[in-house]
């Protein structure tokens, strides 16, 4: 007697629909994962943007009002770096507010108000003390031995009027570089030109203000609006 196979082949289209399904959820999928990605890299580029605009109307500011005094560059996509020669603000070997030169004290402090008026866009403000490579003991009447004091006395002193003139010590910190990171350097070939040695130190004697902006915009809205510069 013959055996009936009572199995029955099933639809071919019982093992398709689950094929489909798969494939229609992993292009969801994707979809969403590319929008997502292209959701955050606008988020990023339109935070970029906004730090652009904060730059810029920051040295604008500093520049009306201080002209040349200043010196701003940005040292990458989130910070901006604003340096002032310490011959504007220091006498030889000076530290001190009381060491400072005429007109310093209030220029700093002024530095502080403009600042401190766009404080918001700031995550925080790093103040660098540069000298040049000559050391202290060498000026007769010198109280610091190293540079590493002087440099960083020196930051301190410019930290302290930047509190001063309403900037939150809370986002404020200061820091001695010494000699070591120079603006310029002494060519080994013109070592022996007092002028070129001379400048050489001017633009190594220098304060740096590191300005490290927020990334994400919690910032009132200022656009519009004008800032006094008094």
């Amino acid at each position: 007697m013959r055996r009936i196979d009572t199995r029955q082949p099933k639809d071919q289209r019982d093992f398709l629909w689950p094929v489909f399904g798969d494939i229609a959820l992993a292009m969801l999928l994707l979809f969403l994962l590319l929008l997502i990605v292209q959701v955050v890299d606008y988020s990023k580029l339109e935070a970029l943007e906004t730090i652009r605009n904060h730059k810029a109307r920051v040295a604008r500011m500093l520049s009306d009002s201080f002209g040349e005094k200043v010196s701003i560059l940005d040292k990458d996509a989130v910070r901006q770096r604003v340096t002032f020669s310490s011959d504007i603000l220091f006498r030889t070997c000076g530290a001190d507010s009381i060491d400072m030169k005429e007109g310093a004290v209030p220029l700093v402090r002024k530095v502080g108000n403009l600042l401190g008026t766009v404080s918001f866009y700031f995550d925080s403000i790093e103040v660098e003390g540069h000298t040049d490579e000559r050391k202290p003991l060498n000026n007769e009447g010198c109280p610091y031995e190293t540079n590493w004091q002087l440099s960083s006395a020196r930051a301190t002193t410019v930290v302290q009027l930047l509190e001063q003139g309403g900037i939150e010590p809370v986002k404020l910190s200061s820091v001695g570089r010494s000699e070591f990171h120079p603006a310029a350097s002494i060519a080994d070939s013109l070592r022996a030109d007092p002028d070129h040695v001379r400048e050489v130190y001017r633009q190594n004697r220098r304060i740096e203000m590191i300005l490290i902006y927020k990334q994400e915009s919690t910032s009132p809205s200022v656009e519009g609006s004008e800032f006094q510069y008094d």
